[in-house]
């Protein structure tokens, strides 16, 4: 539903001495009829926008809207300060314009689906997808609007986002992802959260998302394609490499990732943490206007194996911003890669005010390339505490190039790192510092 079709009808009541006769269209320098006698269909927003503003519209002296016939809408005047607020203009007291601006504002406002309200307990120990995943579907059936999660400690499953819909985890709510692998989807396609094919939809508010991941050490018992050469050197000197996985690996086949989406479009994540995923945290392929603003990624530094914080996968106009992400698997991705479908290009992102940290790489322009990372522009990071810095890896046959790397700041110790077939171009530093 629109906002316009979302229009109420206000009358507003008369004020004779403000208004000619409203059959008679004003001229310049005359009287103007006021809203006054006016019957007007406008949005609920732009009414709650001019009766809560002290806007530019002008009162003249005498009471009476003056206009000049250049000036759209005809009989108000446009420019400098407001001698007094619109509201009174319009005949009522302030208080109550502030009361009717804010029930003009509910009106317009988009459904909410309170979690509750469908059987969501926040109760840890209770199966909250049900629950949850009710409340996504009647908000997508609606049309669209607010899954709101108050606090309180939610263990789910895996959760199907709706076009439409913005989930909102109050301060103080936990999404806990179950340790139950038949709550999720076969892999690979498993995680907490995941959309396919989706426009519009929104994980936003000020909670917590835990993948509740644990791990244990044994000696390498997998052919790891990712540290193959390390695994290799550790062979030819045979000494056992000994590596942390995932508690239950490899009898546990289900290791969901935070965040899945596929060839969604307009996808907005916003102020939450995500902690100690299992797998990738946030993980989106073919996706088009993705903004990533203001969270916080967390895996153990130590231990976190696979368990890398946001890899953007064939994605365009990508902005990444006001985050920090520690990781003990790469913190910052780019894939071109044929793992969801065709590999697609990853094109137009932008990545700045953030910190990152990682046992892998902070920034990597990965091995899994198979068509073309490219116009990317990074700037005014941190990285502190990681094992390489920047790393370009170029082994797939796709290519790099257009990227701007502009006021880093690499802690001692990372590394700025080439391999592969060198299809790297038009890379560019300016205004960096390696401490």
């Amino acid at each position: 539903m629109t906002i316009a079709d979302r229009t109420v009808g206000c009358k507003i009541p008369a004020r004779p001495s403000f208004y000619e006769d409203p059959k008679v269209e004003p001229s310049a320098g005359a009287p103007c009829r006021s809203l006054a006698r006016t019957s007007v269909r406008i949005s609920p927003r732009v009414l709650s926008y001019i009766l809560i503003r002290r806007c530019r519209f002008v009162r003249l002296g005498d009471e009476r809207f003056h206009s000049s016939r250049s000036s759209p809408p005809s009989c108000w005047r446009f420019g400098g300060a407001p001698k007094q607020p619109v509201l009174r203009s319009l005949g009522m007291p302030r208080r109550s314009a502030l009361l009717l601006a804010t029930l003009v504002s509910l009106l317009c406002a988009q459904p909410v689906f309170n979690a509750k309200d469908y059987g969501a307990t926040g109760i840890k120990s209770d199966n909250a997808r049900p629950a949850l995943q009710q409340a996504i579907d009647a908000c997508g059936k609606a049309g669209g609007g607010t899954v709101y999660v108050g606090p309180g400690e939610y263990t789910t499953g895996q959760l199907h986002l709706r076009s439409g819909v913005r989930l909102y985890l109050e301060a103080g709510a936990t999404l806990f992802a179950s340790l139950d692998g038949a709550q999720f989807d076969p892999s690979p396609k498993s995680a907490l959260i995941s959309g396919e094919d989706l426009h519009d939809i929104a994980l936003e508010g000020r909670g917590t998302l835990d993948g509740q991941s644990t791990y244990e050490w044994h000696r390498n018992s997998i052919t790891d394609f990712y540290i193959l050469l390390n695994q290799r050197l550790m062979e030819a000197t045979g000494k056992p490499l000994m590596r942390p996985f995932p508690h239950g690996f490899p009898d546990e086949k289900i290791y969901p990732r935070m965040v899945l989406l596929l060839r969604c479009t307009d996808v907005r994540i916003t102020g939450l943490k995500f902690l100690r995923s299992r797998s990738w945290t946030i993980n989106p392929y073919a996706c088009k206007r993705l903004l990533i603003d203001g969270v916080y990624i967390y895996s153990s530094q130590k231990e976190g194996v696979w368990a890398d914080g946001i890899d953007p996968d064939g994605c365009q106009d990508v902005r990444i911003a006001n985050s920090t992400v520690e990781t003990g698997d790469d913190a910052l991705v780019f894939y071109s890669a044929d793992i969801w479908g065709p590999a697609l290009p990853v094109e137009n992102v932008t990545v700045t005010n953030c910190r990152l940290s990682s046992a892998s790489s902070a920034i990597k322009f990965c091995d899994a390339n198979s068509n073309a990372i490219r116009r990317v522009n990074i700037d005014n990071v941190v990285i502190t505490n990681s094992n390489r810095g920047i790393a370009f890896m170029v082994f797939d046959g796709g290519i790099v190039e257009d990227v701007v790397l502009s006021n880093l700041t690499i802690e001692h110790g990372a590394s700025i790192g080439f391999g592969g077939a060198m299809a790297i171009r038009c890379i560019s530093t300016s205004s960096g510092a390696v401490k």
